[in-house]
């Protein structure tokens, strides 16, 4: 392919069979008619699709790897020769697949003025000193 081309330039030069001529270059006018089709609705819908196309079979392959994954994880704890060391990894690595480890922490965070704010200050405070000195207001 031609350096110096862009993608569509690229596209229409392997779709149409173009040559480059003896000092390898393409014809300029590749560039406008590339640009041409890139901009018909027919071609937008169609280039839509098939990245949809492309994207649906990179999800489904991403999906079946993992599955993959599982199922020998799966295979060797349910195999009686496999050594134990390897059972418990193949065990946790199923427990981290499936986020069984992960703990689900609620932090409840309540609105408060600047003055409760500075009364509970003053009451741990009061709590840390306890010897007898007053805090003043």
């Amino acid at each position: 392919m031609a350096k110096g081309i862009g993608n569509q330039s690229q596209a229409y030069v392997k779709a149409f069979g173009i040559e480059a001529d003896d000092k390898g270059r393409m014809p300029r006018w590749i560039t406008v008619e590339a640009s041409k089709l890139c901009n018909r609705d027919d071609i937008v819908q169609t280039i839509e699709r098939l990245r949809g196309d492309i994207e649906a079979r990179e999800a489904v392959s991403t999906l079946s790897r993992g599955q993959y994954v599982i199922d020998r994880l799966l295979a060797l704890v349910e195999d009686k020769s496999t050594p134990p060391a390897v059972v418990v990894r193949s065990l946790e690595l199923l427990g981290k697949s499936t986020a069984l480890f992960t703990d689900s922490v609620q932090i409840e965070q309540k609105e408060r003025s600047p003055d409760q704010i500075r009364e509970a200050l003053k009451a741990k405070l009061k709590l840390i000193v306890n010897d007898g000195v007053v805090i003043a207001d």
